[in-house]
């Protein structure tokens, strides 16, 4: 009885420290906001894919008033994407710029359609017969967002194509995860299925889980985590063969390329420092290395961000993640590449 008692005692203890770590944790927002894609869910916007060099796509003709702006938005088109109803069959006297990308493009946390990166860089063209069109798909690398351009956006006959880069574009997306991974929510590291319900509702073991890369969670959701390893391991596979696929479709359809190079946003300063360095060229970015091999103009768009004095680029021009733009930072980077574009 009196081992039991103690056991007992002990089960008390462990429970009520517990329960206090994850209502701290909550009260101090320690634990990240997670997302998951989850295609084919009920209230995601994105279905599997039986091409497996994308794995998923954005749901066609999808609606969703409650929408959260990360696993589903409020208003898909009919050709499946973030954007407005298009016609395949391009107005006269009209040109069209298409943009591919991931997340950032897509407008993650950016609620109302109309203030996503491309719809605002369309507004600046309106009295001047140009059409702005977006591929943005969450969690999408190069090589899947040229094939998402080939499958879907030649028909719309492009008179550019602009190439929103992400530093994690290096990490491969859709090839890997395809269909069967892709109906599993994006899951590239097998867990228990009681770890990841740990991890969707206890904030405490979010934060202890991120923080030292438990069951490979930080790996999988931050981006800025172990990304050296990622680049070597696959930038040849994924960002080259992209533009090389790139390239060969410019000569059978006769668009231009611009690939547009997206900063992190930092407390302090607006940094093109996360994307890797070509060690063979002092200064040069990675990714503009490999742009000039298949004769890409790429621009920084981080000299376009001007932080005031004492502002926080981070909390100015992103969600709070330092990736994806807030409204303000998707008009910057649309008065950027306005600039860019007509230049």
């Amino acid at each position: 009885m009196r081992f039991r008692k103690k056991v007992l005692e002990i089960a008390i203890v462990v429970s009520l420290s517990i329960a206090s770590l994850e209502i701290a944790s909550r009260l101090l927002n320690l634990g990240p906001a997670v997302y998951r894609l989850n295609p084919g869910a009920a209230k995601s916007s994105y279905r599997v894919s039986d091409n497996p060099l994308l794995g998923y796509v954005l749901r066609e003709n999808y609606r969703d008033t409650k929408a959260d702006s990360h696993e589903s938005f409020s208003y898909i088109n009919a050709q499946g994407q973030r954007d407005a109803e298009r016609t395949f069959e391009k107005p006269a006297n009209t040109k069209r710029i298409v943009m591919i990308g991931d997340s950032v493009l897509l407008g993650n946390g950016i609620a109302d359609l109309n203030d996503t990166n491309s719809r605002q860089l369309e507004r600046k063209y309106q009295s001047q017969g140009t059409e702005v069109l977006t591929l943005g798909v969450g969690g999408y690398c190069t090589l899947s967002e040229v094939e998402l351009l080939r499958v879907k956006a030649l028909k719309f006959k492009p008179d550019v194509v602009v190439v929103l880069f992400v530093n994690n574009d290096y990490a491969i997306g859709g090839e890997i995860v395809g269909s069967e991974l892709g109906a599993r929510g994006l899951r590239p590291f097998y867990r228990p299925s009681a770890v990841e319900k740990l991890f969707l509702n206890s904030c405490f073991f979010r934060w202890v889980s991120m923080a030292f890369d438990l069951f490979h969670f930080r790996t999988e959701l931050d981006p800025y985590y172990h990304l050296d390893s990622i680049v070597s391991a696959v930038s040849d596979n994924n960002v080259d063969r992209g533009f090389a696929m790139l390239k060969d479709l410019t000569k059978r359809n006769k668009f231009k390329v611009i690939v547009a190079i997206w900063p992190k946003f930092e407390e302090r300063v607006v940094s093109d420092g996360s994307h890797p360095w070509d060690l063979r060229h002092p200064n040069q970015l990675l990714v503009e290395s490999i742009a000039e091999k298949y004769g890409f103009p790429a621009i920084r768009l981080s000299p376009y961000f001007k932080v005031p004095k004492g502002g926080n680029p981070k909390e100015l021009f992103s969600i709070g993640d330092g990736m994806h733009p807030s409204v303000l930072g998707a008009h910057i980077a649309a008065e950027a590449l306005y600039d860019v574009l007509a230049k």
